[in-house]
């Protein structure tokens, strides 16, 4: 008897297979998904923290109203933009416009960068989807270092 194709228990044995493999497959598909969210979030916010430093640099003198200045001092998201240092977040389904960047000056003129990056879902009715800050407790302001 000459066998010219495959009997239905290899085909069914075959679909077994494949099944199981999807059934371990997606579940590590859409981790590494929900992974790379995050990490799309994450490099937003080290960029824009780029884009305070080159702020500073650039109107260093006239973030304050002092000459000499210590304290802290909030940068927006509107700012960054208005000075074209960085872009709108490009993912049109998230939010991520809440967006501040603290500077933070010592008697050292050393400078320390914090920053706080929230992300909405707007086709979820805006659900927070990502939140992270390091901002220091209390308000920000400067003051004339005497």
């Amino acid at each position: 008897m000459k066998k010219n194709g495959f009997t239905l228990v290899e085909l069914l044995a075959v679909i077994l297979i494949m099944g199981l493999l999807l059934l371990a497959i997606v579940p590590s598909m859409n981790r590494l998904q929900n992974q790379n969210k995050n990490k799309e979030y994450e490099v937003y916010a080290k960029s824009a923290i780029s884009a305070s430093k080159l702020y500073v640099e650039d109107k260093r003198e006239g973030l304050t109203s002092y000459a000499s200045w210590k304290g802290c001092v909030s940068i927006s998201y509107q700012k960054l933009l208005d000075a074209g240092l960085i872009k709108p977040f490009s993912n049109k389904r998230y939010n991520c416009t809440d967006l501040e960047v603290r500077v933070y000056k010592g008697t050292t003129n050393t400078m320390k960068f914090r920053s706080r990056l929230r992300c909405l879902d707007t086709q979820n009715g805006n659900k927070v989807v990502y939140d992270v800050s390091n901002l220091e407790a209390g308000g920000c302001y400067a003051y004339e270092n005497t």
